[in-house]
């Protein structure tokens, strides 16, 4: 038993702190150690963002003057009906209106239009209304957009 109390006691980090305090253990055990005030500024310190819930993984737009009716639209470009969105004067909800369905007609023409590149003039293919830059795709060489900055 001696020798157990000569070796000094070794002082843990602050991060270890953090993780043994604030995150949750593998098993299932319980944690013992209380929360201070340090821990409290670690945590401060050392702050996860949180992991996105599966309702946020659906598109939500903040819309305000084109009715939801166009490409840059967020949930209209995933082809879903707006639901607790941010938009103003909505128009992608479910009653089957004639323009919603022309412009759904057209996102299908500008979809297989991508196949041919985008045609950008003054965005420089950094709006969302930039076919490659939507897809998250580079512009390719057949693409017919002038100062290209998505490259």
């Amino acid at each position: 038993m001696e020798a157990e109390s000569n070796t000094p006691k070794r002082e843990l980090s602050p991060f270890t702190q953090f993780c043994l305090t604030n995150l949750s253990p593998i098993d299932d055990y319980i944690s013992f150690y209380p929360i201070t005030t340090n821990t409290l500024k670690l945590n401060k310190l050392y702050s996860f963002p949180q992991k996105r819930a599966l309702s946020s993984l659906t598109p939500k737009c903040a819309c305000k003057r084109s009715q939801c009716l166009k490409m840059y639209c967020e949930c209209f470009a995933a082809n879903s009906l707006c639901a607790d969105c941010d938009c103003i004067g909505c128009s992608n909800i479910p009653i089957e209106d004639e323009t919603k369905l022309i412009s759904h007609e057209k996102l299908k023409i500008v979809n297989v239009k991508h196949q041919r590149g985008c045609s950008c003039k003054r965005s420089n293919c950094r709006k969302k209304y930039c076919e490659c830059y939507q897809k998250n795709l580079y512009c390719k060489h057949f693409c017919k957009c002038l100062s290209c900055e998505n490259m």
